[in-house]
């Protein structure tokens, strides 16, 4: 593989030291280690090499493994979400946890002044939230196989799209010198999208070169009465009013 390589991968990350499931695009294996969340899209993900968008060690090793292969690399705390820091366990008076509408109960993920975790202990006054990732300080093992490597223009537009949104089957694309997208209707509001947006662009740019890229954002107006339709419409409202008409010329004698 090289850098700027589409590919799509299958991979179980794993917690070494308990040998418990952390992550996994493989939905099966999610139910067993009960850790499926049905808002997942499980399936292969798409990564382009060389965007940093997984550790540097796995993209180090993606970089010599072929498709079809199965890899494992274990990741050291320091390469992956660094050391515990005793410093980001906090105690906190429970009154302020119930004034900000969270319940304190141990486990529970929460989030205090811009900062994500969790409670991992309660007592009548006070409540532990321990600020650190949950997989500070774990050595963790990542196995993935190389499922596809996208090699057709079409097939990298839609990885591109992949990679950083999802929903790359849901474009309509044309490649060439101009590259040419229709988004999907989700496109027009979803915050993510636009987010995401000028990431795509650049990827897109610096990958596949073309002279332009052309968004296509269709909305489409009313449908316009056929003039048959028109006609017919009309001769059936002339027959309602000559029926009403009669009804009331019979009321008027009787």
């Amino acid at each position: 593989m090289e850098k700027n390589d589409i590919v799509y991968i299958d991979y179980e990350v794993w917690i070494k030291d308990d040998s418990k499931l952390y992550d996994t695009t493989k939905e099966e294996l999610a139910k067993e280690h009960e850790i499926h969340e049905s808002s997942i899209n499980y399936g292969p993900r798409a990564m382009i090499i060389g965007k940093e968008q997984t550790f540097r060690v796995v993209e180090d090793s993606l970089m010599k493994a072929e498709p079809g292969k199965e890899y494992e690399v274990e990741i050291s705390p320091e390469d992956a979400f660094g050391k515990r820091d005793a410093k980001l366990v906090e105690l906190l008076p429970i009154s302020r946890i119930i004034r900000l509408g969270i319940t304190p109960d141990v486990g529970k993920e929460v989030e205090i002044n811009g900062k994500k975790g969790i409670i991992t202990f309660v007592t009548a006054s006070r409540v532990r939230v321990d600020f650190n990732h949950p997989l500070a300080g774990k050595t963790l093992s990542y196995k993935y196989t190389i499922v596809k490597r996208a090699e057709k223009p079409e097939e990298k537009i839609r990885g591109i799209i992949d990679a950083y949104y999802g929903k790359g089957d849901e474009f309509e694309v044309k490649s060439g010198k101009a590259l040419e997208l229709k988004l999907p209707d989700i496109c027009k509001y979803d915050h993510r999208w636009h987010e995401m947006k000028y990431l795509i662009i650049s990827d897109l740019r610096e990958i596949l070169k073309p002279e332009k890229i052309v968004f296509i954002e269709e909305y489409k107006g009313k449908k316009r009465e056929k003039e048959g339709d028109k006609k017919k419409n009309g001769k059936k409202k002339s027959a309602e009013k000559e029926k009403s008409e009669k009804k009331e010329d019979l009321q008027s004698e009787t």
